[in-house]
């Protein structure tokens, strides 16, 4: 019996000593010890065998200097968690440790080591009083003091390797990228900073989310990031997942040249071979560093004294790496947070409050009590840690307050290449090697921009008939065949195409350095439905060009590049050239050549019947030749118009000529007088000058001309009216106003000009000045990733002034001249022209022709006695030569 008593009263003194003992808990994740020891500088989960290492170097520390609480040594206590989960089993493992008899009380928490398992712990830690000093939970959400009063965090938040990473896309002249994170508290993070402070920084085209319970993605990994509109993947996860990331990626052959990486953690890949192993070359990672420039000074004793510890450990001996550098920071944070809850344990003990756990049957109704003091110095820590100053503001944030570093590295034969420092006193990089890094994006040596580009791409291009835009040509016919100067190819062997389009074609595929083909849509196709294939999943193009309006419901459907022409609309009508009223109006029904004719044709019949009568008038004293043939002129004059004359004609060759006159003149006047009608009649006539003749209802709107499913009805609604002539086509428009089915239509400016230059030059006129004016463009998928690229390539064409040279070439020149000139053409036509009436003219001068020999003949006699008269004096003149001659010789 007393044996049995002395053995009570010694467990019952023993439980007494331990009553106020303490250890601290700290959890990580398994690791592979195999992996550990072959790949003993890089191994895959290093950081975590670090942490541990240095966790019980801390508690080894506080023993070397004497720091008990009660005259009892600060115990820890490692467990053990899985890599993955939500933090229930980590919850379950805590509360069976705190059941286990003959322990001392657990008085602090250092871990775990994912946010998603620290925001669930957090919970059930601040519901029992008891702290959590976090060294690898970096969610940004759990700074919240509210929410987790018995938080700490010793690494640095999300929220500055946030702000390191846009200075850095700042720093590369980066606006987007495709993100990848996993779905769990630390990817969800990354990806709601971005959102909601960076989002004017850095736009995410497209997100891809890693679920790593199942080791699969939301959506296929290679689809989206071929689709994307950026080339800078950004993976937002923890070094494990990242590794499982980087893994499928290789499986899916995505690390070609096509994509920059930049990763928020290390990759480590167990590769095969040096071929597989540099296919990471290339890879950027902003990784977390121990700066004593940020930090502040580093506790060099104390690190020395840890390491030391380490590296005599016989346990951990074997593990320490070949340089002090190589040690994880996740392991330096976790070394500072046991020992911030260790200063702040003997400080509490010193003033005499030892914090202990009231233990409950049930693990939540746990409670750490005589706490005050405890939580007073951890909420005012400020000590000299490894990692530099810790210090915490607890009212404010659950963060530490120093400042953080940030380090861009470069993957290069699987060694991490220095490149630039980030430092959050700074909020910049510094000390930038860019002649460092490799880039594997198109093998360059500068910094790549960060939208896929078309080099190299093959690109499905579709056209639509529209002259000048696209004009095609066909082999097999000479028709149009002037028009097409420096055609290209098409699908189709016996088509190609020229024209505006078909050089910008040429101009952007030099610049871009694209392959091509091209297809011509069918004519029956409208605007909107070759628009439309473009919206369709299983889409066979990859643009459309032509004169392609932007509109607010196309844009609904499909994308547009950056504009490359302003195109105006025009109303086109049957030309009715109108004649300006002047002074000289009267003679318009008359070329001046007619009127000329006329004038030399009454002279000649004046002169002509003087002639015919001199030989029968009695020449008046005092007259003269002039007088006469004066009078002859007004006698043809007069008969020209039909005018009775006093004068008698006693000729009959004179009669004869005056009759040619009187049907001249006949002919003439009413030619002239109907010539003069039409002109008036049609001039009064005009029945369109443009749209607001269209808006004022000066022609019937039934009669207006608009092409279907284009961007016409959608202007002509808005502004004039819903009731118009619907046609299927634009080449609908020349005949049915030929034929007189509609009076007018509207349709481009330069497509009309360029019709009616070349085929309805005397037939069509385009009328009123050019209105509505938009923008055509090239039509592009939705979300197509090239339009960056497409765009930059458009805007240089133009600042270079290429689109202004093919604007000159194609849409502003002529054949026919201008519409004036063109005008004054179908004026002239109007006008009765000299080559029409010659007959007429010729005519007269054969009847004058015959009354001359009528008068010849009548005068025969008088003709021949001159004649004889003649010779007689020739001969008179010429013998007294001729005998003076023979008396010579």
């Amino acid at each position: 019996m007393f044996c049995n008593f002395n053995h009570l009263f010694f467990c019952s003194l023993l439980s007494i000593k331990l009553l106020n003992a303490v250890r601290i808990v700290g959890l990580f994740p398994q690791y592979d010890n195999t992996s550990v020891r072959i790949l003993r500088y890089y191994p895959n989960d290093a950081w975590t065998f670090h942490a541990r290492a240095l966790f019980r170097a801390a508690i080894s520390l506080a023993n070397r200097y004497e720091i008990t609480i009660d005259k009892q040594p600060i115990t820890g206590t490692l467990i053990e968690t899985s890599g993955e989960g939500n933090g229930f089993t980590e919850l379950d493992l805590l509360c069976r440790e705190t059941k286990k008899t003959g322990q001392a009380d657990i008085v602090g928490i250092v871990g775990p080591s994912t946010s998603t398992k620290s925001r669930f712990l957090g919970t059930f830690a601040a519901h029992i009083g008891i702290p959590m000093m976090s060294y690898a939970a970096t969610n940004a959400e759990l700074d919240d003091p509210i929410f987790y009063p018995t938080f700490y965090r010793i690494v640095p938040s999300d929220l500055l390797l946030a702000e390191a990473i846009v200075e850095l896309f700042e720093n590369f002249n980066w606006t987007t990228c495709t993100l990848i994170f996993t779905k769990d508290d630390y990817g969800y993070g990354g990806l709601k900073i971005l959102l909601e402070k960076y989002h004017l920084n850095i736009s995410i085209k497209e997100r891809l989310i890693f679920d790593p319970r199942f080791d699969k993605f939301n959506a296929n990994m290679n689809e989206t990031l071929r689709k994307s509109q950026s080339q800078i993947i950004l993976v937002w996860a923890n070094e494990n997942h990242s590794r499982k990331i980087v893994q499928r990626a290789i499986d899916e052959g995505l690390l070609d040249s096509s994509f920059v990486w930049l990763m928020t953690n290390k990759v480590h890949i167990n590769l095969p071979s040096v071929q597989d192993a540099q296919k990471l070359d290339g890879f950027l990672a902003v990784l977390p560093i121990i700066d004593p420039s940020s930090t502040g000074d580093i506790n060099e004793d104390l690190q020395k004294e840890a390491f030391d510890i380490w590296l005599n450990s016989s346990e951990d001996e074997s593990y320490y790496p070949r340089d002090d550098s190589l040690i994880d920071p996740y392991a330096i944070y976790a070394f500072d947070a046991v020992w911030s809850l260790i200063i702040a344990l003997n400080k509490s003990a010193h003033d005499g409050q030892i914090p202990s756990m009231n233990m409950s049957t049930h693990c939540f109704d746990n409670q750490l009590i005589n706490k005050d003091k405890y939580e007073m110095y951890l909420k005012n820590s400020k000590l000299w840690g490894i990692s530099g100053m810790v210090e915490f503001r607890k009212n404010e944030s659950n963060d530490r307050i120093s400042s953080a570093s940030y380090e861009l590295v470069n993957i290069q034969s699987t060694e991490y290449v220095h490149i630039a420092v980030w430092r959050s006193n700074d909020k910049k990089w510094v000390d930038f090697n860019r002649s460092r890094i490799i880039w594997r994006i198109n093998d360059s040596s500068s910094v790549p921009v960060d939208y896929p580009q078309l080099k190299g791409e093959f690109v499905r291009i579709m056209v639509i008939e529209a002259p000048p835009f696209v004009i095609v040509c066909d082999r097999n016919s000479s028709l149009h065949s002037d028009w097409c100067l420096r055609p290209l190819e098409t699908i189709n062997p016996n088509f190609s195409i020229s024209g505006f389009v078909a050089d910008f074609i040429r101009r952007l595929q030099e610049t871009s350095e694209f392959t091509f083909s091209i297809e011509i849509a069918e004519p029956s196709q409208s605007y909107n439905s070759v628009v439309s294939l473009l919206s369709r999943s299983n889409r066979n193009y990859d643009m459309i060009l032509s004169n392609v309006r932007i509109t607010s419901e196309r844009l609904l459907n499909v994308a547009y590049s950056v504009p490359f022409h302003e195109e105006p609309f025009q109303v086109i009508t049957r030309y009715n050239s109108e004649i300006p009223i002047t002074l000289f109006s009267c003679f318009y029904p008359f070329t001046w050549s007619v009127w000329m004719t006329i004038l030399a044709l009454i002279v000649y019949s004046g002169v002509l019947i003087y002639f015919f009568e001199y030989p029968n008038q009695k020449i008046e004293n005092g007259g003269s030749c002039v007088k006469s043939v004066f009078l002859g002129v007004c006698r043809a004059l007069c008969s020209v118009f039909s005018v009775n004359t006093d004068i008698r004609l006693t000729t009959n060759p004179s009669r004869l000529t005056v009759l040619g006159l009187y049907a001249l003149g006949i002919i003439l006047i009413a030619t002239y007088t109907a010539n003069l009608s039409s002109v008036l009649t049609l001039n009064r006539g005009r029945p369109i000058s443009g749209i607001d003749d269209i808006k004022n209802g000066r022609v019937p709107f039934s009669r207006v001309g608009i092409v279907a499913n284009s961007a016409v009805p959608d202007y002509y609604i808005q502004n004039v009216l819903s009731d118009y002539r619907p046609l299927s086509s634009p080449e609908e428009i020349y005949p049915r106003l030929l034929d007189r089915t509609i009076d007018a239509a509207i349709w481009d400016a330069s497509v009309l000009k360029f019709k009616i230059d070349r085929e309805y030059c005397n037939q069509l006129s385009v009328v009123g000045s050019e209105f509505f004016r938009s923008s055509i463009g090239i039509v592009i998928p939705e979300k197509w990733p090239f339009k960056k690229d497409l765009d930059v390539r458009v805007s240089k064409m133009r600042e270079e002034g290429k689109l202004d040279q093919l604007r000159v070439d194609w849409l502003e020149s002529t054949q026919c001249s201008s519409s004036d000139i063109a005008g004054k053409f179908n004026n002239q036509n109007k006008q009765l022209s000299l080559d029409i009436v010659s007959g007429l003219f010729l005519s007269f001068l054969i009847l004058t022709a015959i009354a001359f020999i009528i008068h010849l003949w009548y005068n025969r006699s008088t003709i021949m006695h001159i004649c004889w008269q003649i010779v007689k004096r020739c001969k008179v003149f010429i013998e007294p030569i001729t005998k003076k001659t023979y008396r010579v010789q």
